[in-house]
């Protein structure tokens, strides 16, 4: 067997590793990408029910309602969702999340206020969001 021939054969070996390698990491990257753009969409659709109730302004969108009615799928959610977000993010993210729910008593409204309280708890969901649309 040539020289050439044995070079040859080994850098076909070395070439078919080196691609399978880079086909694998963008495997990876592509799932986790997915798995990211996944995490976006459930966390957003954990809160639309709350958001179209709040801004169409139907009874039983009263704040503190919806507050103890939702937090659970929100809390799911956002516990996924925060594994997916950068360090100096999933910070901001923990602070604006701390500020939502650990607030209850923000939420609780008259009739006179109702309408405070309504946007403030909106402001405080979509900065939320906001995370997400940032991806």
């Amino acid at each position: 067997m040539s020289c050439q021939l044995f070079y040859g054969i080994i850098n076909v070996f070395i070439g078919a590793i080196f691609g399978a390698l880079l086909a694998y990491l963008f495997g990876v990257k592509l799932q986790q990408k997915q798995e990211k753009r996944r995490a976006c969409a459930e966390f957003i659709s954990a809160f639309v029910e709350e958001i179209r109730a709040l801004e169409s302004k139907r009874i039983e969108a009263i704040p503190s309602h919806i507050f103890t009615v939702g937090i659970s799928k929100h809390k799911e959610a956002a516990i996924y969702f925060g594994y997916f977000l950068r360090k100096s993010k999933r910070k901001r993210f923990n602070k604006d999340w701390d500020t939502y729910y650990s607030q209850p008593d923000d939420y609780h409204c008259s009739s006179e206020n109702r309408k405070e309280y309504v946007e403030l708890l909106l402001t405080r969901i979509k900065k939320l969001l906001e995370y997400a649309d940032q991806g």
